[in-house]
């Protein structure tokens, strides 16, 4: 492309930008002159005898209509005119670098173009321990936390882009992994929530405050502040008895607020401690809830307050939320999320319900900042390529109002993503086994994750596993996405995503039933079948998992920094012993070595510990759980 800027149009404020996304869109489609120019609202594309115009009232907009332009070309269209608009000022991605796996400066950049050329102008990085604090040592040590100068290096490239870098901290709870070293004992609660109401612990937070905003020139911040589950309720409570989680929170948010002005910086933080200290179990979402007169005045006056919502399928719930904070005096910004925290590949039927929900009701309840999550939990096992998919259906949702799932608004996606729509999408797929399953309760069923890792002579999960022909349909799975690996559209960083959810399926096509299989011929005395299943563990199972487990540690080094991978080594290395074991006993008890195999003499229950004969798929996400019923 070549470039002809209008002197109002933003210059030279998108100078950067100019070279950093002509770099990234170099060869696509033929050459033509595009004109940059500013336009009072809205984004406006136009290709027309071999010359384009770009309009937008942002450089978040030009960036946007630079995709769709450069879509246009890569296709070979002759021309086009786009004309869109978004009543949303601030539209953000919020991405974990919290759970293990912590993206490299080059993956963060990359994630920027690919936000900048979706439309997004709001990045955030959520790190609660995973940045250097000069005063605590320990903070972030081992965990491939960020340097200053790191910082400062994806920020100079996020600002090249119009896109506001905003550090996303923890100022409360979510410090387990910081509070594990001795030294920090004065300052916990609990575990994981801070000692609220002492001086040691405001100099702590100030000393987080201080070094994550020096790194960055946003002068925003998001503090956390969510799910302080017990807070009071550990030292404090032990040291100055019961005292009202109201009254706590309250006079902790505003310490950290003052903090926050005198380095003058805007804050944020989430909004679900309003509503848990609400609800008798201490939950956030409950589909009658009323807000009582304790929860009013908890957020100082200028508090950005958001209500974060991954779940919900329905428009009507996320309004009645909306409401609520409307009638405390807290007008919410909202954050939906990509469901990337279910396993190794995200689960993009979920996502594209919730975010669709959500944005709609955003939009009619006149939000105009709205932020998309992609949370890691319990590993960060998922590399990061299928969530840009996520990323470019919130997008699209916020920049159209009636956006449908079709190939009209994500034909751009292998330019967006690296991947076509129908690749990415049937990555997102892998936990849909049955019709509908994704969207059946709050949080979707994850059996990519439980069958994985689930134990093969214990069979924790192996009532689950009966639902169906789960094999058949995990085979099937497989060869759809190697059928779209041999296609060879795909760029470098996709293939990660496409090629390991390939080799699970294929895992999962042997292991989801084996533990039945097992069980059924170990309760009927049938040694063929004992000897073919022993053969199968040490064989093209064991041969299966090596090559997942390839893939994945080459993908994981690839985007993350190598801390955190010891833990999937961990998952991994256990996986693999106890295939080896298990072939042993069969070993054993089949040349008469013992008399029994006691774990297979268990009677199986449902993972929920019941014995009822109604089998469904559950949601469960927590590995230690997954893997055994012992103590790990």
């Amino acid at each position: 492309m070549k470039w002809t800027i209008a002197p109002e149009a933003f210059y030279p404020e998108i100078e950067q930008g100019i070279k950093r996304l002509g770099q990234a869109l170099d060869g696509i489609g033929p050459e033509v002159p595009v004109r940059l120019e500013r336009a009072d609202t809205g984004l406006e594309v136009r290709l027309a005898d071999g010359a384009a115009l770009i309009r937008a009232a942002e450089p978040a907009g030009l960036w946007r209509g630079l995709g769709l332009l450069a879509g246009v070309l890569e296709r070979n269209e002759a021309g086009c005119d786009f004309r869109q608009t978004t009543p949303f000022r601030t539209r953000g991605i919020m991405y974990d670098c919290s759970r293990n796996s912590v993206p490299t400066v080059a993956t963060v950049e990359k994630l920027l173009v690919k936000a900048a050329l979706m439309g997004f102008n709001t990045f955030m990085l959520y790190t609660e321990d995973v940045y250097e604090v000069e005063e605590f040592p320990a903070f972030g040590k081992y965990r491939g936390r960020y340097s200053r100068e790191e910082l400062r290096a994806m920020d100079d490239t996020a600002a090249s882009l119009g896109i506001e870098l905003i550090p996303c901290i923890q100022t409360l709870a979510h410090l387990e992994r910081f509070f594990r070293w001795p030294n920090t004992h004065a300052l916990q609660d609990t575990d994981s929530v801070c000692l609220v109401g002492e001086e040691e612990t405001y100099r702590f937070i100030e000393a987080m405050i201080r070094s994550i905003s020096g790194g960055v020139r946003s002068r925003r911040i998001h503090l956390g502040l969510d799910e302080a589950h017990g807070l009071g309720l550990g030292r404090k409570l032990e040291r100055d008895g019961y005292v009202p989680k109201t009254e706590l929170m309250k006079a902790h948010v505003a310490r950290v607020w003052e903090i926050c002005r005198r380095y003058g910086l805007h804050p944020m933080m989430w909004g679900d401690m309003m509503f848990r200290m609400s609800i008798p179990d201490g939950g956030y979402y409950q589909d009658d809830i009323r807000l009582t007169d304790k929860a009013r005045g908890l957020f100082p006056e200028g508090m950005d307050v958001i209500y974060w919502d991954y779940y919900h399928n329905d428009e009507a719930f996320y309004r009645h939320y909306f409401e609520q904070h409307e009638a405390m005096g807290v007008p919410a910004l909202f954050a939906g999320g990509v469901c990337s925290w279910v396993g190794m590949l995200p689960n993009l039927v979920k996502s594209w319900q919730t975010c669709r929900a959500g944005l709609s009701a955003a939009r009619k309840m006149g939000v105009r900042e709205v932020f998309t999550c992609a949370w890691k939990d319990n590993g960060g096992e998922a590399p990061p390529g299928a969530d840009l998919l996520g990323f470019a259906m919130f997008a699209e949702n916020c920049w159209s109002e009636d956006c449908e799932n079709d190939a009209d608004h994500f034909r751009n996606a292998r330019l967006l993503t690296g991947a076509d729509y129908e690749g990415f999408y049937e990555v997102g797929s892998v936990d849909e086994l049955l019709d509908g399953l994704s969207l059946q309760g709050l949080e979707p069923p994850n059996p990519q994750k439980y069958f994985l890792w689930q134990d093969i002579l214990l069979g924790q999960y192996d009532r689950e596993s009966c639902l169906a022909d789960f094999a058949s349909i995990y085979a099937e799975k497989a060869e759809r996405l190697e059928a779209f690996l041999r296609t060879g559209r795909y760029e470098p960083d996709a293939l990660y995503d496409l090629t390991l959810a390939a080799k699970l399926c294929r895992v999962l096509e042997r292991k989801v039933d084996i533990g039945v299989r097992l069980k059924r011929a170990y309760d009927e005395g049938d040694a063929g079948a004992l000897r073919a299943i022993q053969a199968e563990l040490e064989g093209e199972l064991y041969d299966r998992l090596t090559a997942l487990y390839t893939v994945h540690r080459e993908a994981w080094h690839h985007f993350f920094k190598p801390f955190g991978w010891e833990v999937a080594d961990i998952k991994y290395g256990g996986l693999f012993a106890r295939l080896r074991t298990s072939a042993l006993r069969l070993e054993q008890y089949l040349s008469g070595e013992i008399d029994s195999i006691e774990e297979l003499e268990e009677a199986r229950l449902l993972s929920s510990g019941d014995a009822s004969t109604q089998l469904f798929l559950c949601h469960s996400n927590c590995y230690v759980n997954i893997s055994t019923t012992s103590l790990l």
